[in-house]
């Protein structure tokens, strides 16, 4: 008696295969390679099935020869698992090609989009930049030398200075603030440019891994590439989330946290930090976000 009479596929809503369906003959035990067989190819059918779920074209080839394997192996008066499980192994190296083809794809996405996210923020850096340094060297110029002193020196009378002042907020040296007030607004300023350089050291870190990961693709290992499923421009915004809440945590000393000799707490002092931030949230996201989730449990803090 076969094991199972017919085999055939389960189509999903883009009328591609989403899964082996065989219908069973008897209720007789399998035998041992039947079995490896049946567990082999149902497994293969749900990897297959959620690695390719977004390519209906490649998805449907390699069903297409899951049934053919199934067909040779269980169905019928005279099946032949042994030779299936043979087959299988060709089927393997038939994953790992259309993996391949599709890692391509992502490549070219990922290298596309983070490309123009590496030239906006480099374009908006170019603003802030100079922005920063007329404002807030020139402010404190203004402190040291001009502020309260109606006919003060020739410096307090420099178009940069009165610009600066102007930019500030503050269009008098009378009304100009105290220190405490521009080391606020410095901070806030070096937050804004450690934010960009953050995304520069992102964009940099997702390509470095786009070109790395899973260059050498096989069976084993084919369903690994498409991380969380997130097509690149969805995976750059949520690993710029995650840097923003690192770049956070590290600026409020919610953790202290470094890479080598290098303090990253010491971002809001020195805003090229950033990008060390940026990369290490694009190479190491598990551990980060691992992380992140721990540090920002929420705690009870006992009152005298």
């Amino acid at each position: 008696m076969p094991w199972f009479s017919d085999v055939g596929l389960v189509y999903g809503s883009d009328n591609a295969p989403i899964d082996v369906a065989l219908r069973r003959a008897n209720e007789g035990d399998l035998s041992a390679e039947a079995a490896q067989l049946l567990a082999t190819i149902n497994l293969a059918s749900i990897r297959v099935q959620i690695a390719f779920r977004d390519f209906p074209a490649e998805r449907r080839r390699l069903f297409e020869g899951l049934k053919a394997i199934a067909n040779n192996g269980l169905v019928g008066q005279h099946p032949h698992p042994k030779t299936a499980l043979i087959d299988f192994e060709n089927f393997k190296i038939s994953v790992a090609a259309a993996a391949d083809i599709i890692r391509g794809r992502f490549l070219s996405q990922t290298i596309v989009v983070n490309l123009i996210a590496i030239a906006i923020a480099l374009f908006l850096l170019a603003i802030w930049l100079p922005m920063h340094g007329l404002v807030f060297t020139n402010v404190a110029t203004a402190l040291a030398t001009c502020s309260g002193t109606a006919g003060a020196p020739s410096v307090c009378a420099d178009a940069p200075i009165r610009l600066a002042l102007e930019l500030a907020g503050w269009t008098t040296f009378d009304n100009a603030p105290g220190a405490e007030v521009v080391k606020t607004f410095r901070i806030a300023s070096n937050l804004a440019g450690a934010a960009l350089l953050a995304f520069v050291g992102i964009a940099l870190g997702l390509l470095l891994i786009g070109f790395l990961r899973n260059r050498l693709i096989s069976y084993d290992n084919f369903d690994s590439i498409f991380r969380y499923r997130m097509a690149p421009s969805l995976y750059l915004l949520f690993i710029s989330c995650l840097g923003l809440t690192v770049l956070a945590i590290v600026g409020f000393n919610i953790v202290v946290l470094g890479v080598g000799n290098l303090n990253l707490n010491d971002v809001l002092e020195n805003p090229a930090i950033g990008i060390m931030i940026g990369l290490l949230c694009s190479i190491s996201e598990p551990f980060v976000s691992a992380l992140v989730v721990r540090q920002l449990r929420p705690s009870e803090k006992g009152g005298d």
